[in-house]
Order: C-alpha cells, then sequence, then structure tokens
C-alpha cells in the first residue's frame, strides 16, 4: 500500500529564541490540559471504592515522551497514566 505524501508534508522547525519560547509554552498549556482531563477523569470514578476503602481508579506514572505537532512545530510531552486496580 503506498503512502499519502501529501499527508506527510514536513514543517519548517525554527530553532531561535522566541520560537523556543513559544513551544515551551505551548508545552506549558498541552500539559495543564492533559492534566485537567485526567483529573476529572480520576473524579468520575472518585466514588468507586476498593473493599479496603483504596480508590479504584488511580493515577499510574506517565506514558513515555513524545512529540505532538503543532502549528509552531513538535512539541514534546508526556501524557499521565491511570489504572484500574479492580482486576
Amino acid at each position: 500500500m503506498e503512502k499519502n505524501k501529501s499527508l506527510e508534508a514536513e514543517m519548517p522547525v525554527f530553532e531561535d529564541a522566541l520560537s523556543e519560547l513559544l513551544r515551551t509554552g505551548a508545552r506549558g498549556l498541552i500539559m495543564q490540559a492533559v492534566q485537567a482531563e485526567m483529573d476529572a477523569f480520576i473524579a468520575n470514578y472518585q466514588d468507586l471504592k476498593m473493599p479496603d476503602d483504596r480508590q479504584v481508579v488511580v493515577r499510574n506514572g506517565y506514558l513515555p515522551e513524545r512529540e505532538v505537532m503543532t502549528g509552531i512545530g513538535p512539541v514534546a510531552i508526556r501524557m499521565p497514566k491511570s489504572r484500574d486496580r479492580s482486576s
């Protein structure tokens, strides 16, 4: 199967101080949004308890860092993980 070359267009990555500042800001905003989403997800299950009164769904570290493509170039982020301890 042939790859669609139009979807693999290379975006220029700028390496100046302003672009790096923008990428750092974008990384912070993305991380805040992801953290807020994880907090809301965990809050949905806060009433589920195990027999020993521990929460069933909990945070469980982070996935490996990966790059997300933004309008200002790739931004490295770490996605939080959750764990269902009921099984």
